[in-house]
C-alpha cells in the first residue's frame, strides 16, 4: 500500500493556510456582494466552533462559498 492510500486526508497548518488564501480571493471576487460580511463572520467562526449544533450552522452558512 502507497503511503498515499494508508487512509483518509487530514488537515493541518498547510490546509488552514491554503482555505485562508482563498477565502481572502473568495472576498476580493466578491467585495461588493452584499452578503459577503456574513460569509467572512462564518469563516472567522470555524476555529470557535465547539459542538455540533455551531459547526452546523457555521457549514450552513458557508454554502454559498461552494456554490459561487
Amino acid at each position: 500500500m502507497s503511503e498515499e492510500s494508508k487512509g483518509a486526508p487530514c488537515t493541518g497548518p498547510e490546509h488552514v493556510a491554503e482555505a485562508g488564501r482563498r477565502a481572502q480571493q473568495f472576498a476580493l471576487r466578491h467585495a461588493r456582494h452584499p452578503k459577503l460580511p456574513a460569509i467572512t463572520a462564518a469563516f472567522e467562526a470555524v476555529p470557535t466552533a465547539s459542538d455540533g449544533a455551531q459547526i452546523t450552522a457555521v457549514l450552513r452558512s458557508l454554502v454559498p462559498v461552494y456554490c459561487a
